[in-house]
């Protein structure tokens, strides 16, 4: 069964047709390449946050650089990172990885790294980079997003989970939230959970992650699609409780095993 899925970004001018959620490579145990990667995506953010937009643009994918001038790469560069200010901290979230992804652009070995950060002007900053690597290749930025966390201020400040690089290919089910049609996968991990908009879904492309932290669930969004779409199923999703998202990776699990 072939499902079109797609990771979103609000940095990229012009997206690839679809990303596939499922095949992560890995389960909870450290990918080889983990501190790689990690440490791949950590000084290219560094790199960003000074403004070295040439350096930075060098590092993209042919595929992230289509329609993305090195000019218009400077731009956004600047209209991102300069309002932040002075980095303060940035802490690893996770990292999730994918083998060869149906839909994916390229093939290769791809890894979604997520960070919170802290700047002078923001208490808490979500970034989301996504490396792309093919036969062991060094990583190259496929796609990168920022600051586009659903919780608000308060939420965020709260520590998450520990860092883990997490297979999330249970499922799907098939759930309307929002009056539009929603793919639910859940993670290995028993916890987490992805919500992925159907391809005819005006709120395409966009991603909810359910994940645990101190106080309990939270939710995150992730995408570019139709903001009314968007708000009205993340209306819906916000007022879930634990024991209904428990029941959300029972029903991946059944799915999964018919």
């Amino acid at each position: 069964m072939q499902i079109p899925r797609k990771f979103i970004s609000t940095f990229l001018l012009s997206m690839w047709p679809c990303f596939c959620w499922a095949q992560a490579a890995s389960s909870q145990s450290i990918h080889p390449r983990q501190d790689e990667a990690e440490s791949f995506a950590v000084k290219w953010l560094e790199l960003c946050d000074v403004g070295e937009h040439k350096e930075t643009y060098a590092l993209l994918t042919d595929v992230f650089k289509v329609n993305l001038t090195p000019n218009a790469w400077r731009k956004q560069i600047e209209d991102t990172y300069r309002p932040l200010g002075k980095l303060v901290s940035r802490k690893l979230r996770r990292i999730v990885w994918y083998e060869n992804p149906k839909d994916a652009p390229l093939p290769g070995t791809y890894a979604a790294v997520e960070f919170d950060s802290v700047y002078d002007n923001t208490r808490s900053h979500f970034q989301f980079v996504i490396l792309h690597s093919r036969k062991g290749e060094p990583f190259r930025v496929m796609r990168s997003e920022s600051d586009i966390a659903l919780k608000n201020a308060e939420d965020k400040k709260q520590p998450v989970s520990k860092p883990a690089s997490l297979k999330c290919d249970i499922g799907p089910v098939n759930k309307i939230y929002g009056k539009t049609q929603w793919l639910v996968y859940s993670c290995d991990d028993d916890r987490t959970i992805v919500i992925v908009s159907a391809p005819e879904n005006p709120a395409t492309p966009f991603v909810f992650t359910f994940y645990t932290g101190e106080k309990g669930y939270q939710l995150r969004g992730q995408g570019t699609g139709r903001k009314e779409a968007t708000s009205a199923a993340f209306n819906e999703l916000k007022a879930l409780s634990e024991q209904d998202i428990t029941a959300l990776i029972g029903q991946t699990k059944r799915h999964k095993k018919q």
